[in-house]
């Protein structure tokens, strides 16, 4: 799934609000605890504050989404499915250490 609108579309864009929409999608049909609220992705909510879905598409057509938040597990991604990946198409997830560590050796 194509999320490079995440970090490359402004608001307003019809491909950031068709991503919005994919991702409300996404958020209620993996809602498997059938919670009525559901951590918002807003750069300024950053997942930590819950609300029901329309408040969510409300902050996210005049808020960015975050866009550290590229692998769903918030929402019931698994980790392993999706990598994150930067606008290069670089993987962003996961311990650097041994990348890091390889220039010393």
């Amino acid at each position: 799934m194509d999320r490079t609108w995440i970090t490359t579309k402004k608001l307003g864009d019809p491909e950031y609000e068709a991503g919005v929409m994919e991702f409300i999608k996404f958020a209620l049909e993996n809602n498997t605890e059938g919670r009525d609220k559901l951590p918002c992705p807003c750069y300024i909510c950053q997942n930590l504050m819950y609300h029901k879905a329309d408040v969510i598409l409300n902050h996210l057509s005049k808020r960015q989404f975050d866009r550290t938040y590229t692998c769903w597990h918030r929402h019931g991604e698994k980790r392993e499915e999706t990598p994150s990946k930067d606008a290069q198409g670089h993987n962003t997830e996961g311990d650097r250490l041994e990348d890091m560590m390889s220039q010393f050796v």
